[in-house]
């Protein structure tokens, strides 16, 4: 986990570079209202997209869920996600799963975690129609988020 984690931030950190650099620009401004401070600034300073931050967010609750599910001694849930890339149908099946873990592993009951969960839908069901990210990048920035919030989690245990 915490190679994967780091991997993945430190190609958020060259995507800063290339943006910094003006080899790269970003996408509009999005709304964040309502979601934790650390998910907006890292949001912002990496210039994800709505596409990127629901997968984003998506990927973090998956990583609160692997945290509670580590007592079973694995985490059940990075079974639900195809490596190798996943359509964006599969990410729509993926979102409800989610739901049903959160609520399965009682994390519902955190304010915040609905918060998150409602941001991501919210993003997805505005690009519906409109989604052009190809099932890499899907699972790319799905892990991403499941990388940021693994992170804090170790961060946070220790």
């Amino acid at each position: 986990d915490e190679k994967l984690c780091e991997y993945i931030l430190k190609t958020h950190q060259l995507l800063i570079l290339l943006t910094k650099l003006n080899l790269i620009y970003g996408g509009k401004i999005m709304e964040l209202n309502g979601m934790p401070d650390k998910f907006c600034n890292y949001v912002k300073k990496v210039n994800f997209d709505e596409k990127q931050t629901a997968l984003f967010l998506l990927g973090a609750l998956i990583g609160d869920i692997g945290s509670k599910q580590v007592k079973y001694g694995s985490k059940p849930i990075l079974n639900k996600i195809n490596f190798q890339g996943m359509s964006f149908e599969r990410i729509l099946i993926l979102s409800n799963e989610v739901y049903e873990k959160l609520n399965q592993e009682k994390l519902l009951q955190n304010t915040e975690k609905e918060l998150i969960y409602d941001k991501a839908k919210e993003f997805f069901d505005k690009n519906l129609k409109n989604w052009d990210l190809k099932p890499h990048e899907n699972v790319y920035f799905l892990l991403s988020g499941y990388a940021f919030k693994t992170k804090l989690n170790i961060k946070q245990n220790n």
